[in-house]
């Protein structure tokens, strides 16, 4: 279980990014970690994680009760490192291809990882997939 300081960065980062896009998609709902931009018809699923330095990586979980039935909608991964916040946005083709990829834990959630090695980012349930031209950065007002 993420600390309240964790809870509150994915908050302000989750907000960050339906700003982000509310210029394109139009105006936004945000309930945990589902956000719907109706006028768009985009439904997106966001997780977020900050860095662990050990084993260099960040890490994201998804519960059975959103992987199963997945229905037409992205997966966003939030990397904060202090900070400077990315993401990357996989539409829902291959956030379904993503999370086929990915084994069940103990709990029931499918684990996902994303590590930077060099310059350039993967997953490691999917190294093959093309990551680091999907990477953007996010403004976050920390302030």
């Amino acid at each position: 279980m993420p600390d309240r300081e964790a809870r509150e960065d994915g908050k302000r980062t989750r907000k960050a990014l339906g700003d982000y896009f509310k210029p394109q998609w139009g105006e936004y709902e945000l309930h945990g970690s589902c956000m719907v931009f109706n006028e768009a018809g985009k439904k997106l699923f966001v997780r977020y994680s900050k860095f662990y330095p050990v084993p260099s990586h960040w890490w994201y979980d998804i519960p059975r009760n959103k992987w199963e039935g997945w229905q037409s909608r992205s997966l966003v991964f939030l990397m904060s490192r202090g900070n400077d916040v990315r993401f990357v946005l996989l539409e829902p083709e291959d956030s379904q291809k993503l999370l086929d990829r990915c084994p069940v834990n103990e709990n029931g959630k499918k684990e996902i990882h994303i590590r930077k090695r060099g310059g350039n980012f993967d997953f490691n349930e999917w190294q093959a997939f093309s990551l680091t031209a999907r990477v953007k950065t996010l403004p976050v007002p920390w302030a």
